[in-house]
């Protein structure tokens, strides 16, 4: 046999193509691969091409682990009697590869075309089904999740973001191996509000410190510092999704239990959805801020709070769940603006809002309804008492809150305002939305006329006075 035996990369990658071995489609990202600079990405780009070789048979392999991403290999054609040594990778970590996500990097991907307009059809059949689902971007990364599992053949998707308008942390799929014994739940598929397990959160931070459309590949757990270890064994992709706001960033995590899970085929894909996902996200975005947005405020409006009301009902009636609705009304707003002026009573508002907004959880849903009115649904699975505890701290966090306002006379001065809540549980106080809906309007009314800055709710408050410290 004649060796060839081969220390740069480049220069395999070269003599690979002089010797005819790629097909037509993948000769064009050869040739750029070989035009890069950044010798780096041509390491990993002669890596993947040689062993999507391996894998379709067009060489095989004499020595080391193909499905180590970065273990150097000795192949061969044992037809024309070539030997081709790829040297090992540099790794900056034990464990730990960054794969470019460049679509025009690496091989193509090995799916057709019509398969990803499928899928890409679908997501967005399912963005559009409704103005909740449209402009909702949990429902959206939901959708998300849901086809990185089913593409990159993965039991397991997360999501993470410090800045978007969702809740920190998403999970897809079941649990185990990813949260351990504790966190698992069997068959679930399910997305979970919770914030991610520490050991994930930090390697999610990680990811978005990469920059160049990298990817971190964790390539398999039991490589990793024990520390450092998100699970006990497998293998995961972290891809950071940057949306057209760029101060907004976003981690998708794909999970496996199985480790050196992400081959050359598989980044591949990576390379062609990521930039859909990132449409797909920005899509929603930019809904959020167009149709279900109230643009003083900031927070949802009266159209999004009426279709995500009357799907909480659905679904809560389904599974047989307690939800609450409260109606929150600024005390003498109209007498306020008459005195401090418009200018005043729109800061009141937004200030207001934000407080409302913080005292809140992450799955909770907050709307201006109409002028000095907002409604907030206490979303599943919850109890009177919780609720109760919950309205209590808003109307006590608005009682302490200090708003400095302009003034008619261009001056600035400091105001204070109290909020008076009427609650609605279900089902305990209907069963419908115009029930819900009356039934808190009227425990508003009983609140105004009790002496306003009060909550007011057909079962017992449990817990301090208000005012008083109240448990989360």
């Amino acid at each position: 046999m004649r060796e060839r035996s081969t220390t740069s990369y480049a220069g395999l990658l070269r003599r690979l193509l002089e010797e005819g071995y790629f097909a037509p489609p993948e000769i064009e990202r050869v040739e750029k691969l070989l035009k890069e600079a950044n010798g780096e990405r041509v390491a990993l780009g002669t890596h993947e091409f040689v062993r999507r070789l391996l894998r379709i048979e067009r060489l095989s392999l004499r020595q080391g682990d193909p499905k180590h991403p970065l273990e150097g290999l000795t192949v061969a054609d044992e037809r024309r009697g070539l030997l081709f040594v790829l040297p090992a990778l540099t790794a900056p970590e034990a464990g730990v590869c960054f794969p470019p996500l460049d679509i025009d990097f690496g091989p193509s991907a090995d799916f057709s075309r019509d398969e990803a307009l499928a899928l890409f059809e679908r997501l967005s059949r399912q963005a559009l089904s409704s103005v909740d689902r449209a402009a909702d971007l949990r429902t959206a990364v939901i959708g998300v999740l849901d086809a990185l599992r089913e593409f990159l053949d993965v039991p397991t998707a997360l999501f993470f973001s410090a800045d978007l308008p969702v809740a920190g942390g998403l999970a897809r799929g079941p649990r185990q191996p990813v949260f351990g014994r504790q966190g698992s739940r069997a068959g679930g598929s399910g997305a979970s509000p919770a914030p991610l397990p520490k050991a994930w959160a930090r390697w999610a931070r990680r990811a978005l410190e990469e920059q160049d459309g990298r990817a971190c590949y964790l390539t398999d757990f039991a490589e990793l510092p024990p520390g450092q270890r998100p699970a006990e064994r497998g293998s995961a992709l972290l891809l950071r999704i940057e949306v057209a706001d760029r101060r907004r960033e976003a981690v998708l995590v794909a999970v496996t239990p199985e480790a050196h899970w992400f081959d050359a085929d598989r980044l591949a894909r990576v390379r062609v959805l990521a930039a859909h996902f990132r449409r797909l996200l920005d899509h929603a975005l930019r809904l959020q801020a167009s149709i279900a947005f109230d643009s003083l405020t900031e927070i949802y409006n009266r159209v999004f709070f009426e279709d995500h009301f009357r799907r909480t009902l659905a679904g809560a009636s389904r599974r047989n769940q307690g939800f609450a609705l409260l109606i929150v009304d600024i005390d003498d707003f109209k007498g306020f603006n008459q005195r401090f002026g418009y200018d005043a009573g729109d800061e009141v508002l937004r200030q207001v809002a934000r407080t409302l907004k913080s005292g809140l959880r992450a799955t909770d849903v907050l709307a201006r309804y109409g002028g000095e009115e907002f409604a907030v649904l206490l979303m599943p699975e919850l109890s009177t008492e919780r609720a109760a505890i919950i309205g209590e701290r808003l109307r006590a966090t608005i009682e302490r809150l200090e708003v400095r306002v302009p003034t008619v006379y261009g001056a600035t001065q400091t105001v204070r305002v109290t909020v008076s809540i009427g609650a609605a549980f279900f089902p305990r106080d209907g069963g419908d939305r115009d029930a819900l809906w009356n039934h808190a309007n009227r425990m508003l009314l009983e609140a105004k006329a009790a002496g306003k800055n009060c909550l007011h709710c057909t079962w017992t408050l449990a817990g301090p006075a208000a005012g008083g410290a109240l448990p989360d």
